[in-house]
């Protein structure tokens, strides 16, 4: 286990590692180029890569498991490097296997595959987020918000009742993240009444879609909190509310609590605005950093160098970066300004904390 030094000194120090890789090209394949989180990570991953001299080549699957299938299976030549982020973490295996056949290096990204498939490669590795601490983060910023505002149990019923956004039917992370929510919600001694569970596959339009069907057969004033695996749905669930005349203009009597994951910068305006309460989020630059850090490090070969310089805590090739809770009530930053995001210019070395106020 090793921790290293924050994401300001990751940015600050890229130049002096460059000559360190071998690797001049990197190629990354994605679920679905539409989704705003794997558009903000592309974009860091190709700043960061640049400023490597190394080309970061992207492909999207466009959510579709037979075109990720087909450009997996053409994706590897001897010792490449490659970023995955599956649609199907069940493809997790073939996908390795690939990988070991032509020596290459695997990182898995954001969806993570099955521990078997890890251990199975030395090079494959896994570099994202724990879906449980998600939910819990987000139990814990909506019990904040209640305690805050004595707004628990609105319509005297002796439960909290909860819309549920869920990404897959079928998805450990999504079913992790809601059920770490809930457990989270119960030990605080909440009891939690779910008054809908909609699949919207991670999409804003689904999520609105299907929210808007159920607003026509529900009371919204029997609302009392919105939960969604991703900002992207929590967005979507925002704009049927804000239909209805709710969550418009921050006024308390008109604003049902949502909360998301990811931190995409809608999501930040939102929270800003008042019309989202929170969201829990992880630096997609240092995801990106990390990601080519081990992509770029002498291909499929065991590099002695690499374990001192991946930044953060791991254990079995597996990488967790740290959650960040944010919401417009509280400081979660224990900072002077309520929460920050990063902002990418032209350049990675214009890569910048910024505040919105």
């Amino acid at each position: 286990m090793r921790l290293k030094l924050p994401i300001v000194a990751m940015l600050t120090g890229l130049a002096m590692f460059s000559s360190a890789f071998a690797k001049t090209q990197v190629s990354a394949y994605y679920y679905d180029c539409q989704d705003p989180f794997i558009q903000i990570f592309d974009k860091a991953l190709k700043l960061i890569a640049k400023n490597y001299d190394c080309k970061a080549e992207s492909f999207d699957a466009s959510s579709s498991v037979l075109l990720q299938k087909d450009q997996l299976n053409k994706a590897f030549e001897n010792e490449s490097a490659l970023i995955v982020n599956l649609i199907d973490p069940a493809m997790a295996d073939e996908v390795v296997a690939n990988a070991q056949a032509t020596n290459s290096r695997l990182i898995f990204f954001n969806r993570k595959p099955s521990d078997s498939a890890l251990a199975s490669y030395d090079n494959a590795w896994y570099v994202g987020t724990s879906s449980t601490l998600a939910g819990k983060y987000q139990a814990q910023i909506v019990f904040d918000f209640l305690s805050e505002t004595k707004q628990f149990d609105k319509n005297q019923n002796g439960y909290l009742d909860v819309i549920f956004l869920k990404g897959k039917e079928f998805d450990e992370e999504s079913d992790q993240r809601t059920i770490s929510f809930v457990e989270e919600l119960v030990n605080d001694g909440i009891r939690i009444n779910p008054l809908s569970l909609i699949i919207a596959d991670f999409k804003t339009e689904p999520a609105y879609l299907k929210m808007k069907s159920l607003l026509a057969h529900i009371s919204i004033h029997d609302i009392e909190v919105i939960v969604a695996n991703n900002d992207a749905m929590a967005l979507g669930a925002l704009k049927a509310l804000q239909e209805c005349g709710y969550n418009l203009n921050g006024d308390a009597k008109s604003f049902i609590p949502i909360v998301g994951t990811d931190g995409i910068p809608k999501a930040f305006e939102a929270i800003e605005k008042k019309q989202m309460l929170g969201t829990v989020f992880t630096d997609f630059t240092a995801l990106a950093l990390v990601s080519l850090r081990i992509a770029k490090s002498v291909g499929g070969y065991y590099d002695e160098t690499l374990p001192d310089s991946i930044w953060f805590s791991y254990e079995g090739r597996k990488i967790i970066l740290p959650f960040t809770k944010v919401a417009f009530f509280k400081n979660y930053f224990h900072t002077t300004k309520p929460y920050a995001i990063k902002k990418l210019d032209d350049n990675i070395d214009n890569v910048r904390q910024y505040y919105i106020h």
